[in-house]
């Protein structure tokens, strides 16, 4: 190999590298902006969404690309619903009056605009989209139905309307909270009757709102990330005992109020170093509310 040809193989992956980088800078300042709207859920749902979304995916044995665009279609499925008033933020859509459903039916078309203005997302603009078309071709906004909606979209759909049953509330006090408990199988006790409600009537719109294929797929993931808790412990942990796999119990910001890590979510390395800066600048507290077994 000359040396040209080598010179030019490390600036196409340094290129690379940084186009990679771009793409995730621009996620993560969306993501940022979205969670700003989400005052009336328990969590984080857009990280909810794009978490489920990546998994479904994974578990449909999907290429990395097609992963990677439908959670990050997940990720920031509302995006275009930054700026709305909160009416259209916390009601559902049978809660709606004429007026604040046609602003509501909007947020696809301006998510869609906004994600196009970065080329590569131009793939995860369609998804973001499409997920609010329904199977039955019932949906918004072109009324697309069963293959003809993206597979991203229909499995965004589900997991938006299961994550939206389960854990948001106008009345923030009323959502159950694992971080009052002491141990994980309380709260799951606790939730499961809802729990088992909402998976019964996403059962219930196979064929009509959701794909009955990925119905199936998603109960059975749904059911086994809460099973993965049952054992599990509420305790506080110094921020240098925090391990990745352990789960966060509440959700902590930054002193300028930016989600860092979300309740539910599984501790990641990137996230850990988020955490130690907020900790040095005293943002957040050094004992962090964890969902761990006995042995951590």
């Amino acid at each position: 190999m000359s040396n040209n040809t080598k010179e030019l193989e490390e600036i196409i992956e340094k290129l690379g590298y940084q186009l990679a980088n771009n793409i995730f800078d621009t996620i993560k300042t969306l993501q940022f902006s979205l969670d700003l709207t989400e005052r009336f859920y328990e969590n984080s749902h857009s990280r909810y969404v794009g978490d489920m979304s990546g998994k479904m995916a994974k578990l449909m044995n999907l290429n990395e690309e097609e992963t990677f665009e439908i959670g990050t279609a997940g990720l920031l499925h509302d995006i275009g619903k930054i700026g709305f008033r909160d009416t259209a933020l916390f009601k559902t859509l049978p809660e709606m009056n004429s007026r604040e459903m046609k602003q509501y039916k909007l947020h696809v078309d301006i998510g869609r605009e906004m994600l196009y203005n970065h080329k590569a997302l131009h793939g995860v603009a369609d998804i973001v989209y499409e997920h609010h078309e329904n199977f039955d071709g019932t949906g918004f906004p072109e009324k697309k139905q069963k293959n003809q909606i993206k597979i991203g979209a229909r499995i965004i759909n589900i997991i938006d309307f299961y994550h939206n049953a389960m854990h948001k509330s106008m009345k923030l006090n009323s959502i159950s909270d694992i971080s009052q408990k002491s141990n994980a199988m309380d709260y799951l006790q606790e939730t499961q009757r809802k729990f088992e409600s909402v998976l019964e009537h996403i059962d219930d719109q196979k064929n009509i709102k959701f794909d009955p294929e990925l119905v199936h797929l998603f109960i059975k993931l749904a059911e086994s990330e809460r099973k993965k808790i049952e054992g599990f412990l509420v305790k506080r942990i110094h921020i240098a005992n925090v391990k990745p796999g352990m789960i966060f119990a509440e959700s902590y910001y930054s002193s300028s109020g930016l989600l860092i890590a979300n309740k539910g979510e599984v501790v990641a390395n990137d996230t850990l170093k988020a955490l130690f800066r907020c900790v040095e600048s005293d943002q957040i507290p050094q004992k962090l509310l964890m969902l761990a077994d006995n042995n951590d």
